[in-house]
Parts: C-alpha cells; structure tokens; sequence
C-alpha cells in the first residue's frame, strides 16, 4: 500500500495516490514492499515501467517513468558527508572452520576490525569516538570557512 507520495517524484507525476495498493510491476507480482523496492530498482533511471494498482476496489495500471533517488545525508552529521564501514568493503577469501583465534586473529584483533570506520575523506578512524572528534573538527572548520 502506498503510505506516502512526495511532490514531484515519479509517484506523484504518475498519480499515485495514498492508499493505492501496488498489484504487480510490469506484469510481476507484488506481495510486498520488499518485492516493490527491488522491483524499481531492478530498471534505470527514466525508464518506464507499468504498475498495475488497487484503488477503490478498481484495477489501473499507470506508466511511471523512474527518477534517480535523492543522496541521503548522515542523520548524525548534518554536515553531509557520508560514512561507510570499512567492513562493507573487504573482499572474503575464505572461511575457516572454528572460532577466530584458531584462524590466527585475536579477540582484540577481531573487535578493533568491526569498529574501523571510514570517513569521506579516506582517513581511517580507529574508533567511533575519532570519527565524532573529526566531525566536530569539519564542522568548526565549515562554520569558520563560512564565515569569512
């Protein structure tokens, strides 16, 4: 079911409406928003799709012609710039049976890998409690730049 609709989005210039309940995208059914999501993002941008929809007990199928999705900021930053784990980004080579001691890595090891955050920039921060000091630095660096 289509929960919100926003102004100017390929949504909106298709006519979808609150409410409307998604049926099927391009003759594929849809059983839930998961199905939806990957749906549209399965085309390219400005591509047109069918989508077939509910509304007042009556079948419609609108073309929407896909957008590109808007960058979402850092809710924590408000600066803008991005974080990414450095974990997300490590190619797997393989896997050993046991725990991670008995592969090599010590439990140390182990947590001080799944804390190593990326910043925007490339710098690597050891801690989230780095990552925090470096933005408060960008920011106070920001507001003096913005200043002059």
């Amino acid at each position: 079911q289509v929960l919100r609709v926003i102004e100017g989005s390929p949504a909106d210039v298709a006519d979808l409406y609150i409410g409307d309940r998604i049926l099927s995208v391009d003759d594929v059914a849809m059983n839930n928003s998961k199905q939806v999501v990957a749906a549209i993002r399965s085309h390219r941008p400005n591509q047109t799709v069918n989508v077939e929809l509910l509304r007042d007990g009556d079948s419609v199928t609108l073309p929407v012609t896909l957008g590109t999705r808007p960058v979402r900021r850092d809710p924590y930053n408000g600066l803008g710039c991005g974080c990414q784990c450095a974990a997300a980004y490590r190619e797997l080579t393989g896997v050993a049976p046991g725990p991670p001691t008995v592969a090599g890595v010590s439990n140390a090891e182990l947590a001080a890998r799944q804390q190593e955050l990326l910043v925007q920039n490339r710098e690597l921060a050891a801690t989230l409690q780095q990552l925090r000091q470096e933005m408060v630095r960008l920011r106070a660096e920001l507001n003096a730049t913005s200043l002059r």
